[in-house]
């Protein structure tokens, strides 16, 4: 038996990490600067309350 399963699953597993790198990419290109400035806002009243 050959060691090719254990390629493939690397393979499979650097395919699949690259379409989710891809993927959070696209999301964070379609946020707006609003949407940017709301998260920022929400983290410093986070950080003043806890």
């Amino acid at each position: 038996m050959t060691d090719e399963t254990r390629q493939y699953r690397y393979y499979r597993f650097a395919n699949e990490a690259d379409t989710l790198v891809d993927r959070i990419r696209g999301y964070l290109g379609r946020r707006s600067a609003a949407d940017w400035g709301f998260f920022l806002a929400g983290v410093v009243i986070g950080g003043f309350l806890f």
